[in-house]
């Protein structure tokens, strides 16, 4: 494994985007005080994992982030790419070229890229354990760190020592896997003391299963019950239903024929009452009639005896006359009682007709309810 090249923008110093090319052999980067040659290594160190802002002389971790100057405005995120050539598989990744791309903004949030696709900071570590460059690196070695590897303590030598070996990424490994076998012991001892709790409620949980059952079983015959109830009152409803249009048509008919008697009957009325005009007008005419020749016969005979006669007959024949006028008198007071009973069927037909379609109406209201 060799680093190949560095690129970064907007990492302290590195306002631009630069980019450092490393080719076979040594590398050394020379300059004046201030040029930026730890941030170099600093960038390096940071993209490869480093979270102590400390260790890269600043207090928090925006201060990476280039601040600006005078003559150009503070930068809003900080970004660094560190590839690595991978050609002898030393990384456990199938890539010859790996690429790990590093960013921070100013409100603190992170991203990290392996190969420009997003991952996470542990994937960096595992990717890097065992290879010199993870937590404890020994192939960055900054000025002063080998006086304080030499005044080291045992602990701290060993976690070197261990990094060089490759042993970290084992014992990183086995570190994980007895965190993951604590809390799937955990999770079975939460299991086993959920399985006793719903154990010891189980009696209770299968009456209750019963009584649900039961209650289903009751509530399906409740609906069985009112839909057959609801069946045979409808059935009712639409009886009532057919009996009342039935009467109502029945009613119809009667309350027609009888406005049809009645025309009839005022029709035979009104002929009665103009044929006993025309005989009214007759009897008098011919009352006329008589009484002028009555009185010609008595003028011109001059005979008393003949005069009284006349006389005699003619109060006969008013008598007679008035008979007449007082039995058709009394035939059409008879004719108008019969209209008046006939219009008095009418009005009774009539109230029993509007009874028959209030019922019919409310029946239809039964029905739709």
């Amino acid at each position: 494994m060799q680093l190949q090249r560095l690129e970064l923008q907007g990492f302290k110093s590195f306002a631009d985007r630069a980019a450092v090319e490393f080719g076979a052999g040594i590398t050394a980067v020379v300059g004046p005080n201030g040029a930026g040659k730890s941030n170099l290594s600093e960038a390096i160190r940071w993209v490869l994992g480093e979270s102590s802002a400390r260790s890269l002389r600043g207090e928090r971790m925006e201060d990476v982030i280039f601040g600006g100057t005078l003559a150009r405005r503070p930068l809003p995120l900080a970004e660094v790419s560190v590839s690595l050539d991978n050609a002898d598989q030393s990384l456990p990744i199938q890539f010859g070229e790996v690429t790990l791309t590093r960013r921070v903004d100013r409100a603190g949030g992170g991203e990290y890229l392996l190969n420009r696709t997003p991952c996470r900071q542990r994937d960096f570590i595992d990717l890097l354990h065992g290879t010199g460059l993870g937590r404890h690196p020994f192939a960055g070695v900054g000025q002063g760190q080998a006086d304080e590897l030499r005044a080291a303590r045992p602990e701290e030598l060993r976690a070197v020592i261990e990094e060089a070996a490759g042993v970290t990424r084992y014992r990183a490994r086995r570190a994980d896997a007895e965190r993951r076998l604590a809390a799937a012991a955990q999770a079975m001892a939460r299991l086993g003391d959920i399985l006793a709790e719903r154990e010891r409620h189980l009696p209770v949980l299968a009456a209750e299963a019963e009584r649900a059952r039961r209650h289903r079983v009751l509530v399906d015959e409740l609906k069985r019950t009112e839909l057959a109830i609801w069946a045979r009152e409808l059935g009712q409803l639409q009886e009532r239903q057919r009996a009342g249009l039935e009467a109502a048509a029945r009613a119809e008919a009667a309350v027609a024929a009888a406005g049809a008697d009645l025309v009839a009957a005022e029709e035979r009325l009104q002929a009665d009452a103009r044929a006993e005009a025309d005989r009214q007008g007759a009897w008098e005419r011919q009352r006329d009639a008589e009484r002028a020749a009555a009185a010609e016969t008595l003028q011109a005979r001059q005979d008393g005896r003949l005069a009284q006669a006349l006389a005699e007959r003619l109060a006969a024949e008013r008598e007679r006359l008035r008979a007449q006028a007082a039995s058709a008198q009394q035939r059409l007071g008879g004719w108008h009682a019969e209209a008046e009973e006939r219009a008095r069927r009418r009005e009774d037909l009539a109230t029993a007709h509007a009874a028959t379609l209030a019922q019919v109406t409310e029946a239809e209201a039964e029905a739709g309810a």
